[in-house]
């Protein structure tokens, strides 16, 4: 255990001279000296043997990873921050309305200034220790990521700050970055998208009176072609 608290506290410590990782063309996040990222095939061999240990029909995918200290064996070393890259565009009226749903013990909040919902999860790992996850939901364009930082509970009021930080100050590709749309912070009515009831709403306006002005014209036209039957017969 002391041995644990000197990662940790060494982590700290050497936090302002951190090393950046890029994740393709996604984001780059920046971790104190002493992480690494680990690679692709440690995540699919560690995804399939949860999927098998939890009879899943599918393994849980993990687009990136990062622990302190080198990768080594096929285990995570903790602590360890795991990130999916997952579609589906999250509203921050969506957000509000998890974080005011939310327990206390899960410290849900939303943090709209840097479009990051953060949440807490606990699981236990034996008869006397419990392992948290502090979990960030960062808006992009079409989705979120999803940044989870694992550490056993003695360690873990050490290891928050710097997890929310590097969070926070995390990259994202300009191209998928989050843009706010103009109804984002309507509520939702009934479970549904206020704002896009709306520009359905609108967009049913704008075809239905393009349709009724086709049908005006059209009838206009039957009516003159109509009338120059009549002009022509007499």
């Amino acid at each position: 255990m002391k041995r644990f608290f000197l990662v940790v506290l060494t982590m700290l410590t050497m936090f302002a001279r951190g090393e950046t990782f890029k994740a393709g063309e996604v984001y780059s996040i920046t971790l104190p000296e002493g992480w690494c990222e680990l690679s692709k095939l440690f995540l699919t061999d560690f995804a399939e043997r949860v999927r098998k240990n939890m009879a899943w029909p599918e393994p849980q995918p993990y687009d990136y990873a990062y622990q302190i200290g080198e990768e080594a064996g096929l285990e995570f070393q903790f602590p360890c921050i795991l990130v999916e890259v997952v579609p589906g565009r999250l509203l921050p009226a969506t957000l509000n309305q998890l974080a005011e749903e939310a327990d206390k013990s899960q410290e849900a909040v939303y943090d709209k200034q840097n479009r990051i919902f953060w949440t807490t999860e606990i699981e236990t790992m034996g008869e006397d220790q419990r392992l948290v996850r502090r979990v960030a939901l960062k808006q992009i364009k079409d989705g979120f990521i999803r940044f989870t930082g694992c550490i056993p509970e003695d360690g873990y009021a050490e290891f928050r700050p710097t997890f929310e930080k590097a969070v926070t100050a995390v990259e994202v590709n300009e191209e998928i970055r989050y843009k706010p749309g103009w109804f984002d912070d309507l509520s939702p009515v009934f479970g549904l998208n206020t704002g896009q009831l709306i520009l359905w709403g609108l967009q049913s306006i704008l075809v239905g009176g393009i349709l009724w002005g086709i049908y005006i014209l059209i009838k206009r036209t039957i009516r003159r072609m109509r009338a120059k039957t009549e002009i022509q017969t007499d």
